[in-house]
């Protein structure tokens, strides 16, 4: 394990591409975001909760489940660049789709949600195959001590560019020349510039010489050593078992938005205020997690990752009660734009604090294959949202804006047993010399 006064060429170079590329693909993310932009335009097209709620569980699992099968085959090389380039290519060309197909003429509106579904889709898995490279490049290509920075300065930059583009957003949906669904077929248009540009970004990256590369190990060979890692391993067992409990915020994710519309009466502005109101989230986690992980680490940021869950739909039960009483209705618009500043505080804590605690207690030659097993293990959360419609026809909203705090609470008390990164590289040493015991 490399220590904090660790120096890598190119080192310079390659934070600032990261931080760029980074920039270009959250900032694009305001225009297609998968729990407001995303339903609000199905909505327009079909009336199935399940459906509406499919947006943020393709995004997720699309970017979960490719990742156990890339880490075998990444292994095998000791470049990583090229998976990464070529999976950008494929995912920008089929999201370049999604407007065409808004615009297209003469088709059924059932058919194009399918077909908009489809083409997400193969966007989003093509993301899922580039996370192990891109997460083990950045491994290599900046230091340790750098990363935790490089990934809230990300976030801050490319929270300032979104929230520009969240009030873009709003700017859109309201304009009166714009009629559904040309609006969104311009949001989707910005949005494929910026990832091409953050493509472009990615391919600046020079990449460090990697270790020799490992004999490439077939998918049921991963799925065998699954088991032994956990055992062996109890500071990668305890941060898995948090980042399941923590998946339970995406039971509610897509469903805010709707509630807002449906419950709130809010007007169709809204959309881009949520939008906008999670980019500031983003920017300002951004400032607070770079600092909280740069000072304390980040076992105390995943532990604050998981309480801010919580908050999220804690936010919007708020809304709904002060909406019921005519002295504070007027609080309830306020209450449920809170709702989306977590959201944005939110993810950027799991992005940051779930990945460099992965990064720190995981051998070099075992990340890619860590990283593979949290986020394929983790990867069937991300269809929450759909059983999460089911129980929003049934049951209304309210219980699954619980459900999902109570999951982000138990996240907490999870989180709150993980040790310290040195005691996790302790941990960590023992695992791998199990690992290599079965090998």
């Amino acid at each position: 394990m490399k220590d904090g006064t660790e120096t890598i060429p190119n080192q310079n170079w390659n934070y600032w591409a990261y931080t760029v590329e980074g920039v270009f693909f959250i900032s694009s993310s305001a225009f297609w975001e998968p729990g407001t932009v995303l339903p609000a335009y199905l909505s327009g097209l079909v009336s199935s909760p399940v459906l509406l709620g499919l947006g943020p569980a393709i995004k997720n699992a699309g970017w979960m489940l490719p990742q156990l099968v890339v880490a075998g085959y990444a292994e095998g090389l000791s470049r990583k660049k090229p998976i990464v380039i070529l999976a950008s290519v494929i995912g920008r060309i089929a999201f370049l789709g999604l407007p065409l197909l808004a615009l297209a003429p003469g088709v059924p509106d059932y058919t194009r949600a399918l077909a908009f579904l489809g083409l997400y889709g193969i966007f989003c898995f093509a993301e899922g195959i580039t996370a192990v490279p891109w997460t083990e490049m950045l491994g290599r290509a900046v230091p340790a001590r750098l990363r935790g920075r490089l990934l809230g300065n990300m976030q801050s930059l490319a929270g300032v560019a979104a929230l520009l583009a969240g009030l873009l957003v709003r700017l859109v949906l309201t304009h009166p020349g714009l009629r559904y669904p040309v609006n969104y077929a311009l949001l989707f248009s910005l949005a494929a510039v910026l990832l091409f540009g953050s493509g472009f970004s990615m391919y600046m990256v020079r990449e460090p010489a990697g270790t020799d590369p490992r004999a490439r190990r077939p998918l049921r060979e991963h799925l065998r050593g699954i088991p032994g890692r956990l055992r062996a391993n109890p500071a990668f067992r305890r941060l898995l078992f948090s980042r399941l409990l923590a998946g339970s915020a995406n039971l509610a994710l897509p469903f805010y938005i709707l509630y807002g519309r449906q419950v709130l009466g809010l007007p169709a502005a809204y959309v881009g205020n949520s939008v906008a109101a999670q980019m500031l989230g983003s920017v300002a986690g951004g400032l607070l997690w770079a600092r909280v992980s740069y000072r304390w680490g980040y076992r105390p940021l995943i532990l604050a990752s998981c309480l801010t869950g919580a908050l999220i739909p804690a936010w919007t039960l708020l809304a709904g009660a002060a909406s019921a009483w005519p002295i504070l209705a007027w609080l309830a618009p306020y209450l449920f734009l809170m709702t989306y500043v977590t959201i944005g505080l939110y993810f950027t804590s799991v992005w940051v604090g779930f990945t460099n605690y992965l990064l720190e207690i995981v051998a070099v030659d075992e990340r890619p294959t860590y990283i593979g097993i949290l986020s394929t293990l983790v990867g069937p959360t991300a269809f929450l949202a759909a059983p999460g419609g089911v129980l929003v026809g049934a049951l209304g909203y309210t219980p699954v804006f619980v459900l999902a705090m109570v999951g982000s609470l138990a996240a907490a008390a999870s989180a709150r047993l993980l040790p310290a990164e040195q005691a996790a590289r302790d941990f960590s040493a023992a695992a791998a010399g199990t690992d290599g015991a079965q090998g």
